[in-house]
């Protein structure tokens, strides 16, 4: 509702008051500019502004009909893009010059003026501004759907809010419960659910509870995924429902409940570690890592960084091993910008994180010293202050298993270190938010071909008689408050420094859906499990716990559609003999295309006919599961109101499944049988002639 100004022979309203001879004062501007300088975009100065509220672009010059409003052609206008966006129509932003040019996407600031009007001295305007929120199935349809919410609201408002819109109708589609499947059992504490989203509905929500009623719920979320931190050994229910047009809620699927364990999954590497300085061995460990602005990085010391006096004698400077490039926190390794993704992946694609696994490592500050590949430079050989050992498997005071790696540097190309030819300190590391933190070169990792203990592999690649591979990149040293250009006091750790990372075995992944006993009727099934980030994992059948594989997909992720080993009874598991194997899950495939006595097996959570209709009294219900499932079959009234409860949330084996209803306590009249199972919902309508 607009200012209130004179004119003659009309009529206005001044909130719930009409008043005649006068007239509302509409929208008389809509201009857009996008962020940035320049003619079109923001303004700076009050010109500018008053400009813009008058539908003229910062130098005066008017608005005009088609492309970008400026310079397409004379038709002066206030109004930009007044085209139909529902239909892309000219002039819209998909369509800016009638042969279907699009406006390239960016920064929309938005100026919507109403005037020139004048406020007497004392005089008071009231002026109404409503925010319009609609969604439709996509963004052109939510156009339409918002010029419908526009229309009802003005109405409301011009009936002095006594009119009130009318709410859309609930979506009917219920969303699929994927993964974890309902009761399985040892889930980890950090546990992924997933689910079917209906294309019915524009999103779903999902909660998580303590309680079968949800009464407790420690978890929601939008999409169609949530990792959450659950508490070991304990239950939980989870369910989804989906959200339909301007945000009205469907109903719920049936909860499955879960499990959570005590198998958490830690991070590859677990910790960062200075075992040694240039005085002696350093007992306990000192940090090694720096876990500033709440990177996550792995780390036992209990601060964010160093205690500088013990970890190095000569200076008290603190060093920390971080990645080149990297600023995000630690992990995941499927980010590339992430510390795993950029700092411990491999550009060979040879391997990653986990490929370090289940050895540790040192990091060797020595007098003697060491050689290094010179990445991007001809691959010549530098020498560098340090000497980087693969230590065994949990035993740091062993050397009869270390192997010696081999080192290879990016200087110029990465832009750290000031001078060729020497491992040094320069360009600051993002690390600490600061500018006072330089990093090393970077420094990748090869495995020699040789993995003898010792350094005969280390010797035979420099020799040119032997060959490595990278299994790690992009690792560096920064030194905290150590200066924003050179000279650094340190160009490096001291001599006698040994820095140690600690990986360790990862558990074994746990299965999540199907569940335990399920009876899947697919020709391609989803198979879902937890396990350490960056853990490659290979699925499993067997016809029978102590035969030989059946079918077995290397590499497999969870998630993934496979083919099915064939109808029958099968166990599946998922693991490697590297990192050992999961549990056994029982599953039984049956082929969609199967067809048992009686007729067609069911393919969908469904209602069948119902016979007779019209019935007095009794009529059978038949319905059909695909999948053992948890249904629930009631009927209700036309108003809605459940009148009989046939089938009240008990698990079904797959099939078809007959009930009876029985309708001589109630009235003549058209009833509606409603059957829920497997996150879908199926309706049908039966009529009581008496």
């Amino acid at each position: 509702q607009g200012a209130l100004v004179a004119s003659p022979g009309s009529s206005a309203r001044d909130g719930p008051t009409v008043v005649p001879g006068s007239k509302n004062v509409p929208v008389t501007t809509v201009l857009y500019y996008n962020n940035g300088g320049g003619v079109t975009n923001e303004p700076s100065v009050a010109e500018d502004y008053y400009n813009h509220m008058r539908g003229r672009w910062k130098d005066g010059i008017p608005v005009t009909v088609g492309g970008n409003g400026r310079d397409f052609s004379t038709i002066p206008t206030r109004f930009m893009f007044s085209g139909d966006a529902a239909n892309c129509g000219y002039w819209t932003e998909c369509n800016a010059d009638g042969q279907g040019a699009k406006i390239s996407p960016g920064d929309r600031r938005f100026v919507i003026s109403s005037g020139p009007f004048r406020i007497e001295a004392g005089a008071t305007q009231r002026i109404l501004v409503g925010m319009v929120y609609a969604r439709g199935e996509d963004h052109f349809r939510s156009v339409t759907a918002m010029k419908e919410a526009d229309v009802a609201l003005q109405r409301f408002v011009d009936s002095w809010f006594t009119e009130w819109p009318e709410a859309p109708e609930a979506p009917t589609s219920i969303p699929t419960l994927l993964s974890p499947a309902d009761g399985a059992p040892g889930q980890p504490p950090r546990t992924t659910f997933v689910w079917d989203c209906p294309t019915q509905v524009f999103f779903c929500q999902l909660q998580v509870a303590e309680d079968p009623r949800f009464a407790s719920v420690v978890a929601e979320a939008m999409g169609t995924t949530l990792t959450v931190d659950l508490e070991p050994d304990k239950n939980y229910w989870w369910r989804v429902r989906g959200i339909g047009r301007d945000d009205v809620a469907g109903p719920w699927s049936t909860p499955f409940a879960v499990h959570v364990g005590d198998t958490a999954f830690p991070s590859t590497i677990r910790d960062f570690q200075t075992v040694s300085n240039g005085a002696g061995p350093l007992d306990p460990p000192e940090c090694a890592v720096f876990t500033f602005n709440g990177s996550r990085f792995p780390s036992t010391c209990g601060s964010d960084r160093p205690n500088a006096s013990r970890q190095q004698t000569a200076a008290s400077r603190a060093w920390g091993i971080h990645a080149g490039g990297a600023q995000i926190p630690f992990g995941p390794e499927s980010d590339n910008a992430s510390y795993l993704g950029r700092g411990w992946g491999s550009r060979a694609a040879t391997g990653s994180s986990t490929v370090l696994l289940p050895y540790d490592y040192e990091w060797r500050f020595t007098a003697s010293g060491g050689k290094a590949m010179r990445l991007y430079d001809g691959g010549d050989v530098m020498d560098v202050p340090f000497e980087l050992w693969r230590t065994g498997i949990g035993t740091p005071g062993d050397p009869s298993d270390d192997v010696r790696l081999v080192p290879v540097v990016c200087e110029a190309a990465c832009g750290a270190g000031t001078t060729a030819r020497r491992f040094d300190t320069g360009k600051d590391h993002a690390i600490s938010g600061g500018a006072n933190d330089p990093t090393t070169d970077w420094v990748d990792w090869l495995l020699p071909d040789d993995q003898s203990p010792g350094q005969a592999g280390y010797d035979a690649y420099f020799a040119g008689t032997g060959g490595a591979r990278e299994i790690a990149a992009r690792q560096v040293f920064v030194c905290f408050n150590c200066g924003t250009a050179p000279p650094y006091p340190q160009e490096h750790p001291e001599i006698g420094t040994t820095f140690r990372i600690v990986t360790g075995m990862p558990p074994t992944p746990i299965p999540a859906a199907p569940g335990d006993g399920a009876v899947v009727h697919s020709d391609s099934v989803r198979f879902w499990w937890n396990a350490s980030e960056g853990l490659t994992v290979d699925l499993e059948f067997r016809t029978d716990p102590l035969s030989a594989p059946a079918a077995t997909y290397s590499a497999a992720r969870s998630g993934s559609a496979v083919p099915v080993p064939g109808p029958g009874v099968y166990w599946w598991r998922v693991g490697s003999d590297h990192f050992g194997w999961s549990d056994l899950w029982q599953v039984q495939f049956v082929p969609a295309t199967a067809v048992e006595a009686g007729g067609e097996f069911p393919t969908e959570f469904s209602l069948d006919a119902i016979w007779p209709n019209p019935f007095n009294p009794l009529a059978t219900i038949r319905f059909g599961l695909p999948a053992d499932a948890v249904a629930t079959v009631d009927v209700l009234d036309v108003l809605g109101r459940r009148v009989a409860v046939l089938e009240a949330g008990g698990r079904r084996a797959a099939g078809w499944h007959s009930l009876q209803f029985d309708g001589s306590r109630l009235a003549s009249g058209v009833y509606f049988v409603r059957l829920v199972a497997g996150g879908r919902l199926d309706v049908k309508s039966v009529v009581l002639l008496k």
